[in-house]
């Protein structure tokens, strides 16, 4: 079968464009397309599957001290971000706290 229902043959009803994407698509074709796709996303998963337990079996511990590793370095960066954050919200509050003992000295003044 091609992209396309060849004379709405495999279609129940004749297909109907409506100017969306693939809506010229017969539908059996779309459905078969979209088991494909789902059987390799399914292999793809299985295969994954297989290599991770290989994997953790034989470089889990490495893996793991890596791991620990990256969490305190990535924690450290995030940290140093937050103080950043605080650090100008810290100074943003200073400059209207100044900022309105100021105009409190001018409305006492005016």
């Amino acid at each position: 079968m091609s992209d396309e229902c060849k004379n709405d043959s495999c279609c129940a009803e004749p297909k109907t464009g409506g100017g969306k994407p693939g809506a010229d698509q017969c539908p059996i074709e779309h459905a078969a397309k979209m088991w494909e796709g789902a059987f390799h996303q399914a292999l793809t998963a299985a295969m994954a599957e297989q290599l991770k337990s290989r994997i953790e079996q034989q470089w889990g511990d490495l893996l793991a001290k890596e791991a620990d590793a990256a969490i305190k370095s990535m924690g450290a960066c995030w940290g140093s971000q937050i103080a950043r954050i605080n650090a100008h919200l810290a100074r943003e509050d200073f400059k209207n706290t100044m900022l309105e003992c100021w105009q409190e000295a001018g409305a006492k003044q005016g």
